[in-house]
């Protein structure tokens, strides 16, 4: 959850800013950063900071006990990727609904950038960014393993791994299950959510 959450703020943080400074060094920079978080390993972006920042620099533990202040690294690790994908689906779903009609309605009223920007361009992107983030679900559950074996997370990613390797097949049947479940309620409970933002998805019932 708390990697989710990163994602998703990361993902806004980016997204946002590279449609608002589109073709200027904001979006350069912010496509850069993404290309960078979706071409290193999982692995690598965990083992990096755990040697820069714990044990170089001292901040934060080496072994995650499993509380609040050695949770931030393993949560962001998880993020990253999935963050750079989701941001660049936003950005460019932003893009494309600033060309729409009503924005330039809106703009002839007076309205300023931010203000198109909060209340009609991001629920105009609303529904495609939120489609990427039911399907980014899966590579989160999937990516769970190997940064709580690198960062020794006690969690369920870490307890699968060493059920694998003791051969304990209704543990590794069991996180299957969870993972598939969870995908499959977030799938459902996204799409419930674009049909409530956007008017065209909904069904139209016939008259009478």
């Amino acid at each position: 959850m708390y990697s989710f959450a990163l994602s998703a703020g990361i993902a806004l943080l980016i997204g946002t800013t590279a449609a608002v400074a589109a073709g200027r060094w904001p979006d350069i920079v912010a496509r850069g950063v993404t290309l960078a978080m979706l071409a290193v390993p999982s692995f690598v972006l965990g083992v990096v900071p755990l040697d820069m920042l714990v044990v170089r620099a001292g901040l934060g533990r080496v072994i995650a006990d499993g509380t609040w202040a050695t949770v931030f690294l393993p949560a962001l690790t998880l993020a990253l990727a999935t963050a750079a994908t989701w941001s660049r689906v936003l950005r460019t779903a932003l893009l494309e609904a600033q060309s729409a009609p009503y924005l330039r309605v809106s703009a002839a009223r007076g309205a300023g950038r931010w203000h198109r920007l909060w209340v009609h361009q991001l629920p105009g992107a609303a529904a495609p960014f939120l489609t990427v983030v039911g399907l980014g679900t899966a590579a989160l559950i999937g990516g769970a393993p190997i940064v709580e074996s690198v960062f020794t997370w006690p969690g369920i990613g870490r307890y699968t791994v060493e059920a694998i390797n003791a051969r304990d097949m209704p543990v590794v049947v069991g996180f299957t299950l969870v993972a598939v479940v969870t995908y499959v309620v977030t799938s459902l409970v996204v799409d419930l959510l674009c049909t409530v933002i956007d008017p065209q998805l909904r069904a139209v019932r016939p008259p009478g």
